[in-house]
């Protein structure tokens, strides 16, 4: 991998994260400037995770070497779970210690999160990069429209945010599993159950209604 071109996606990815960020920001009425500071600080610490998680995995490679692990040109090498957990962590924790809705924020940065990770897997994997690009577009057309979808409504007045990181949680899982299925598995089945329970959806009514549906089927 060329460090210097994927230093050039890097910094492309998180310029066009970050105008998406301060409009989906300003579109929830989140102080845009408070936003970008979680961001930048998720980053930051998102990357420390990730070059310390590559040197502890591949420690013969970096050896007792102090300045070998600091040299990021000479010796490449990130950590992308490392990175994607401890980056989302402090997300959360920045959205809980501002006090604002915490799925409400997890719905504003997941679109950006995303796009960000589009363009640093881009040389590594670029059939994840291209699928990430593709469901991107699937959280922004989701956090535009997901409050006047009557089913997800279910029998509340308002739609609960929460959607939009629950897809997010599924996009993530389906890329994973070009690494490891097991995993991408389970990031699926999250996302799967925490938008359902994040619906106003009732599962004893769902599973009478899919119930009665099978049943006039074999009947027929």
């Amino acid at each position: 991998m060329s460090p210097t071109l994927f230093g050039l996606l890097a910094v492309l990815g998180f310029l066009s994260s970050g105008f998406i960020l301060w409009f989906n920001a300003k579109e929830e009425n989140l102080p845009e400037d408070e936003v970008f500071d979680v961001y930048l600080v998720s980053g930051l610490w998102a990357f420390v995770a990730a070059r310390i998680a590559a040197v502890v995995l591949e420690f013969d490679r970096f050896g007792m070497a102090p300045l070998r692990w600091l040299s990021f040109f000479s010796l490449p090498g990130l950590n992308a779970a490392a990175a994607l957990v401890v980056g989302i962590l402090i997300v959360t924790v920045g959205i809980v210690r501002r006090r604002w809705d915490p799925w409400l924020g997890l719905d504003v940065f997941a679109p950006a999160v995303l796009l960000w990770q589009a363009a640093l897997i881009a040389m590594a994997s670029w059939q994840t990069a291209i699928f990430w690009l593709v469901w991107f577009g699937i959280l922004v057309i989701a956090g535009r429209k997901y409050r006047f979808w009557e089913w997800y409504k279910g029998r509340r007045d308002q739609s609960r945010p929460g959607l939009v990181f629950s897809c997010w949680l599924i996009g993530n899982g389906i890329g994973f599993m070009i690494f490891s299925i097991p995993i991408g598995s389970v990031a699926v089945a999250a996302g799967l159950i925490l938008g359902y329970r994040r619906s106003g959806r009732i599962a004893k009514n769902d599973l009478a209604a899919v119930s009665g549906r099978i049943m006039k089927t074999l009947k027929h």
